[in-house]
């Protein structure tokens, strides 16, 4: 079965290239954000309908993407304090695992 949904797919989109069918740009952006099909069903249809309007099933519009929520992230861990102990702790426990007998 998945060697004919390939060919199917190989024959609409590379060789005769077709646009993406609403389904899909789904299922691709599903495959970029690497979340399960159940996570994406249970994903409000709000935050389903912003990342498809977003195209992420475009290579440069998913890298885009992908920085900003990396940047979002640094943001929101810098300002956090259990992230800044967890930094300070790291950086002065360099040799913090020992296995002696």
């Amino acid at each position: 079965m998945y060697g004919i949904w390939k060919a199917k797919w190989v024959w609409r989109y590379r060789v005769k290239g077709q646009d993406y069918s609403e389904e899909d740009r789904e299922y691709i952006t599903r495959k970029r954000l690497k979340l399960s099909e159940n996570h994406w069903k249970a994903m409000p249809e709000e935050k389903r309908s912003e990342l498809l309007e977003r195209e992420l099933w475009v290579e440069a519009n998913f890298n885009q993407y992908k920085t900003e929520q990396e940047d979002e992230m640094k943001t929101k861990l810098a300002s956090s304090g259990k992230y800044k102990m967890y930094r300070r702790y790291m950086k002065n426990n360099k040799n913090r695992m020992t296995f002696e007998d």
